[in-house]
């Protein structure tokens, strides 16, 4: 119970440190460029908003119970 515990915050930790890296990147790349009409730029903030999302479901602890059959 322990391991599979510490490999779930691992998991949720390396999600948002690369969502945090891509948005790092991301806001270098339009400082460099001085634009934010990109389209690849805006698909890579809807992925990291998924992301996040998923992650904030995970962490609030509202996710679906299964059905029981």
């Amino acid at each position: 119970m322990e391991a599979s515990v510490a490999a779930l915050i691992l998991v949720v930790a390396a999600v948002v440190f690369s969502c945090l890296v891509v948005d790092y990147a991301v806001n270098i790349v339009e400082a460099t460029l001085n634009t934010e009409n990109i389209p690849q730029l805006a698909r890579l903030r809807d992925m990291q908003r998924a992301l996040l999302n998923e992650t904030d479901v995970l962490l609030n602890s509202t996710l679906p119970s299964p059905a029981t059959p």
